[in-house]
């Protein structure tokens, strides 16, 4: 990412509606999956950026990031997290097989050039029976100066993410899309912003738009509903894709 990126979203991570999501859906994920907590379950996100998933994870275990930014890791530091893996997401993880409890990758898997390598050293690293979640950008028909800013290399489908799982030694126990709500105004939104806006000039995401409180806080509960319903259907459509993963094999 461009380096303001990281220090908007060091700004806004704790308040801003998108960001609230994520952090909503990790941790009902972790609480369906972890019954109790534990010091001794180890769990690492990779591509923590300024650490929000960090703050979230270290309430069921001992936390650890993944991390290649300097500048991100400054903004770890200064929050006392520093248990920080300094490692490209393109080279092998440097850690033992078998070593941590839950993997969290959350809208990285698209920033990296060889995707089914950091899948494959999330699986040697995870326990046996162990978790690993990711999410990532979906539909290419939402592509936009929002990947541009970003520097995303792919958005994906459904499909196209479970195939590359295919020869894995992994079950998926759940694949939907999510961001529902935000699907169709976000298409219609980027669309007429190609016919209107010169895509040249210097922009920034989406995830760093302004806006009001009160909208602000809607689009937090419309978000906490969503992740709700996950529970028990998936969603046809939405700006992301969620896949969890159990670990099986060997």
């Amino acid at each position: 990412m461009k380096k303001n990126e990281y220090s908007m979203m060091n700004e806004i991570e704790n308040y801003h509606w998108w960001f609230i999501g994520k952090s909503i859906l990790i941790d009902n994920i972790c609480k369906r999956l972890f019954h109790s907590l534990s010091k001794d379950r180890r769990m690492l996100d990779v591509g923590c950026g300024t650490g929000k998933m960090i703050s979230i994870l270290k309430r069921y275990g001992h936390s650890y990031g993944v991390e290649i930014s300097h500048e991100a890791v400054n903004y770890l530091k200064n929050k006392n997290i520093h248990d920080i893996i300094i490692c490209d997401a393109n080279k092998p993880i440097p850690c033992k097989e078998n070593k941590f409890s839950l993997i969290t990758c959350l809208d990285v898997l698209e920033h990296v050039d060889n995707d089914a390598l950091l899948i494959n050293e999330m699986l040697r690293v995870c326990e046996q029976e162990g978790y690993i979640v990711i999410t990532v950008p979906a539909f290419n028909i939402l592509w936009s100066y929002h990947d541009e800013a970003l520097y995303h290399k792919r958005r994906y489908s459904k499909k196209q993410l479970i195939k590359m799982l295919d020869k894995s030694d992994c079950r998926i126990t759940k694949a939907t899309y999510y961001n529902f709500s935000f699907f169709f105004p976000v298409l219609i939104f980027r669309k007429i912003r190609e016919i209107f806006v010169d895509e040249k000039k210097e922009v920034h995401s989406d995830c760093y738009v302004s806006v009001p409180s009160p909208v602000n806080k809607l689009f937090s509960i419309l978000l906490d509903m969503e992740i709700k319903c996950l529970r028990f259907f998936n969603f046809p459509c939405g700006v992301s894709l969620l896949l969890i993963l159990q670990k099986t094999g060997k």
